[in-house]
């Protein structure tokens, strides 16, 4: 899609294509669904995030917040909520960051995913070391609690985990039986 070829362009470092495709892409989204805005918004914030727009970049991020809780994908109103709060805290609106950030935590709960409360933590860590440094590591070093199995369709804990047997935090399998 349009807002996916923006963000690539964002991570390449090439701004004017990111900005003009990502403008592009909400423009592609007018007539459609609301939450069909969601995606070339959150790559608008981006592309304001790295030009140091950062109000209009944490401006984006809430309206595609907005448009994930109303769609009710917590997960994705986990990182918009974030992204806003990030750019707060570096604009040092610490307050409105804050506020963002207990949105972000929030969403992240109700995702039940381990990724988006990772997440979260890290913007509260974001706003936290511009006001107490020493008690922002706190906040990125708490491990999140892992999802009950109705809550996501896989955790690392599931028996069919990517993660090599003797990972911290999977599942180690049952010894093999000589038979």
């Amino acid at each position: 899609t349009l807002a996916s070829a923006a963000f690539g362009a964002v991570y390449r470092g090439d701004l004017q294509a990111a900005g003009t495709t990502a403008h592009a892409a909400f423009d592609a989204a007018r007539g459609q669904a609301p939450v069909t805005a969601r995606r070339p918004l959150e790559a608008l914030g981006d592309v304001a995030i790295y030009r140091g727009e950062l109000k209009r970049a944490a401006s984006l991020y809430r309206k595609a917040y907005d448009l994930s809780t109303g769609a009710g994908d917590y997960l994705d109103a986990a990182w918009d909520a974030a992204s806003a709060a990030a750019a707060l805290a570096y604009g040092n609106h610490l307050q409105e960051a804050s506020r963002l950030a207990a949105l972000a935590h929030a969403a992240a709960t109700a995702s039940g995913a381990p990724s988006a409360l990772a997440l979260a933590a890290w913007a509260l860590g974001e706003i936290t070391a511009t006001t107490d440094p020493g008690q922002a590591g706190g906040t990125c070093s708490r491990q999140p609690p892992s999802p009950r199995p109705r809550e996501a369709a896989w955790s690392p804990r599931s028996p069919a985990s990517p993660w090599p047997p003797g990972t911290p935090g999977t599942a180690t399998p049952p010894p093999r039986s000589a038979t």
